[in-house]
């Protein structure tokens, strides 16, 4: 892989299994091209799940990414929360663990406009322990509502959720992500692993 490819590191798709796939609203795009500030390259990463090394598997999967010259009125951009994957992040065996992650109002101000940001969509991810996840939205001390939950999350189900109304994030907000996980089904620690 070419050197500056490992600079590659703004996500403009993501999908996780059991999704449908996902649409901007009319309003939104992501931009293309040095004339619009946008990417001149695309960079695919699949991850591959084959706990039973099973032989012959072919992938016949496909990404259709559409392209209109008509530029939208907004630039999109995927905002992702959570916690820090570290090897150090071990999951004791035997028990139900809360994981958090904190997105304060100084990193946040370092990241979006003064005007803030509307968000159109979430999509929840964690592994095979995960079983349920919240973003909780706070601003000037009080908790907003939930922005998006799931307390029987599926990892055969990641969905792109389109929330029926967009919020508004502001520089100065602060958000958490709340990771229940459930390893009462192991013997030992389960660890991270980083590739």
């Amino acid at each position: 892989m070419p050197v500056s490819w490992r600079y590659c590191t703004s996500p403009m798709v993501a999908w996780g299994i059991g999704g449908e796939g996902s649409f901007a609203p009319e309003h939104a795009g992501f931009p293309l091209g040095e004339d619009h500030g946008g990417a001149t390259y695309f960079m695919m990463e699949m991850h591959y799940d084959n706990p039973n090394l099973r032989q012959g598997i072919v992938d016949n999967s496909g990404l259709r990414i559409f392209y209109t010259e008509k530029l939208r009125p907004n630039d999109a951009g995927i905002l992702m929360l959570g916690h820090g994957v570290s090897p150090l992040y071990i999951i004791p065996p035997g028990q139900h663990w809360l994981s958090i992650g904190q997105c304060s109002g100084e990193c946040l101000s370092k990241h979006l406009p003064e005007s803030g940001l509307q968000v159109f969509a979430g999509i929840l991810h964690a592994h095979l322990l995960g079983r349920n996840m919240t973003l909780r939205h706070i601003r000037d001390k009080k908790e907003q509502p939930i922005i998006i939950r799931d307390l029987n999350y599926d990892f055969n189900f990641q969905e792109t959720r389109n929330f029926a109304e967009e919020l508004t994030l502001l520089p100065n907000d602060y958000l958490i992500t709340e990771c229940g996980l459930d390893s009462t089904g192991r013997d030992g620690p389960s660890f991270v692993s980083i590739q």
